[in-house]
């Protein structure tokens, strides 16, 4: 016999699945910061971006030049106005790739 919640919204991402994002959501929302999905990606972005900026910087892809002050801008813009909406965008993605961090090189 299989038993299910007749009320279980499974599409909506807020969901909680433990009693810590659940229940004591409110004593430990210091840390959605640092260890939830959304700061997670916002990491994965991050690093992502850092890692272009390394490669181009370096010259190791003798054939590409290093980015320009306006590039690199461009690139940082991304960080620093990553948001709710960029985590639905970022989310959309994955969706289509099934991949996490496939999403976030399409995304960026």
């Amino acid at each position: 016999m299989e038993y299910t919640l007749k009320d279980f919204n499974k599409n909506t991402i807020f969901t909680p699945i433990t009693p810590i994002d659940g229940r004591y959501r409110q004593s430990v929302k210091e840390l959605t910061n640092t260890l939830s999905q959304a700061a997670l990606n916002r990491s994965r972005v991050i690093v992502e971006i850092e890692w272009i900026i390394y490669l181009l910087e370096t010259n190791i892809f003798k054939n590409i030049s290093p980015l320009n002050k306006s590039e690199k801008k461009y690139l940082y813009n991304i960080i620093s106005q990553f948001d709710e909406n960029s985590i639905l965008r970022l989310q959309e993605i994955e969706n289509i790739t099934k991949h996490d961090v496939k999403a976030v090189e399409y995304y960026i």
